[in-house]
Parts: structure tokens; C-alpha cells; sequence
């Protein structure tokens, strides 16, 4: 298999498990875990399986002052960013208009890529991201109606952060190895969100343990894989590609809830959701051409 190939397929791995944060975050909070503790828990012990494994397999964990700048800006401070402007949003307007919003993501990285790496998108890459964005439409099935220009505004500003995010991850996992970007991700956004909790008074321990189950499992699965494919998959592929490929996320969402959940699809969310993966499939041919 060609590295591309495998780049491509990591990607679509990691929106896949990434897909399942939601159905996590709920079981979590039915066991009575705030957000906070959700987000600080898993964060933690994501770190902690990373730094195990870079011991294990005897790693080098060496990264330069600037490059630990680098890394604490994204984990320490840009993701717990976009997850407070994601949660806000969601007390404004609708969840599925929020995701709708924040999944213009991978339209702003080739945007940014464009203007600070000079990676123009090609003509197949604009239009896989129009027809991946068409295919989201159709499977969240979004009605903005009257909303709040607040609520709009945070999600947008997520779905801003969270390009940058990958930008700036693009950067690094050229200079250092995935697994201790990720590693140094985790530790760095569990250290800040800690003292906010703790002062916040929304950190709490005392949980089910429904809610640990669903922490660990959303730490080593939707945290630990999830990121290590996408870092590693966007590595080969670049990150627009990487990008459009995981918009299969949502789709994961959905689909899991109908299972879990009784929440059915329609019809035309299944066709919305093979729209999303023709749009990842022109993406990643489009890539492929170029390389």
C-alpha cells in the first residue's frame, strides 16, 4: 500500500472514531460527569497512555523550547478554546446548525493553507468541499430559521480555531513525531482546563461509573486513535484532504445515535452521508494527481 493510500485511510479512521465523542459525552453525563470533568478526564488519561507508549517503545521526547511553544499553544490553549466556543454556541442555537457551522472547517484550512503555506486548492479540491458540505447539509438536516447571531458567531469561531489547529499541527508533525504531538496535545489541555474547573467548581470526581467507562473509552478511542490517524494520515496526505475525509464524522454521529439512541435515519440523511464520502473520494483523487 502507498503511503497516500495510507494517509487517506487514517484520515477516514480518525473522523470515524472521532464520530463516536458524542455518544461517549453522553453516557458520560447521564453518569453525572460535567463537561469539564468529561473534557479534563480524557485528556489526562489520553495523555498518560501517550507517554507510556513513548517510554515502551523507547522514543525520544525531546522537543525544542519553541517547538514545546508550539505545542502548548495548540493543547494548552487553542483546544480548549474551540471547545468553549463549541459548548457555548450550542445554548444559542441548535446542535445540528452548530455543526453544520463548525464543519466549514475544512473550507477555511485550504483557505489558510492557501494564504500562509501557498498550497492553492485545485479545482477538484474546491468542489470535493462543496460537494462534502452538500452531503452534511442533507445529513443534518439543518433549518436555520430565526437563530441568534451570537450563537452563529461561536460556532463559526470554532470551526476558525479548529482550522488553525490543524494548520499549526501540520507544521509540527513535520518536525516532530505524531505520538508526541499528541501526547504533549493532552497533557497541555488537561493542565489548563484543571485550574479553570477547580476554580469553576465544575470538576467533580465523585462520578458512576458508567461516566469512567465512557471517559476511557472516549480517551483511548475517540481521543488517542482518533488523533494519532489524523496527525499520522495529514503527515502523508496534506491537510486539506485529511480534512475533507474527516467530515465522515458527523455521519458516524448519526448513524450511532439511530443504533443506540432509536433516532432514525431518513433516507435522504443515507444519501447525504454517501455524498460525504464522494466528496472525501474526490478529495483524496484530487491529491493524488498532484503528487
Amino acid at each position: 500500500m502507498s503511503d497516500f493510500r495510507r494517509g487517506a485511510l487514517l484520515a477516514l479512521f480518525s473522523g470515524i472514531c472521532s464520530g463516536f465523542i458524542p455518544i461517549f459525552a453522553l453516557y458520560a453525563y447521564q453518569g453525572h460527569a460535567s463537561v469539564l470533568t468529561f473534557i479534563f478526564l480524557r485528556s489526562l488519561i489520553g495523555a498518560g497512555v501517550y507517554f507510556l507508549y513513548l517510554l515502551r517503545q523507547s522514543l525520544p521526547v525531546n522537543p525544542s523550547w519553541r517547538q514545546i511553544g508550539y505545542l502548548f499553544a495548540v493543547g494548552g490553549l487553542l483546544e480548549p478554546l474551540q471547545s468553549t466556543l463549541y459548548l457555548t454556541s450550542v445554548k444559542y442555537i441548535q446542535a445540528s446548525l452548530v455543526q453544520l457551522i463548525f464543519y466549514t472547517y475544512p473550507a477555511l484550512v485550504a483557505l489558510l493553507s492557501f494564504l500562509i503555506y501557498k498550497e492553492k486548492p485545485s479545482g477538484k479540491t474546491a468542489a470535493a468541499i462543496a460537494v462534502s458540505f452538500t452531503g452534511l447539509i442533507m445529513v443534518l438536516g439543518a433549518s436555520p430559521g430565526r437563530v441568534n447571531l451570537a450563537g452563529i458567531i461561536l460556532a463559526f469561531g470554532a470551526a476558525l480555531v479548529c482550522s488553525t489547529v490543524i494548520l499549526l499541527s501540520y507544521r509540527l508533525v513535520r518536525q516532530i513525531h505524531p505520538l508526541l504531538v499528541g501526547a504533549f496535545f493532552s497533557l497541555f489541555t488537561s493542565l489548563t482546563v484543571l485550574p479553570v474547573g477547580l476554580l469553576a467548581g465544575s470538576i467533580r470526581f465523585g462520578i458512576e461509573l458508567k461516566a469512567w467507562l465512557a471517559i476511557i473509552g472516549c480517551a483511548l478511542v475517540a481521543t488517542n486513535l482518533a488523533r494519532i490517524a489524523f496527525l499520522t494520515g495529514m503527515k502523508l496526505v496534506g491537510s486539506t484532504p485529511a480534512s475533507v475525509l474527516c467530515m465522515i464524522e458527523p455521519l458516524v454521529t448519526v448513524i450511532f445515535s439511530a443504533l443506540l439512541f432509536s433516532q432514525f435515519l431518513t433516507w435522504f440523511q443515507l444519501l447525504g452521508g454517501l455524498v460525504i464520502l464522494l466528496g472525501g473520494a474526490v478529495a483524496v483523487v484530487s491529491k493524488k494527481e498532484r503528487v
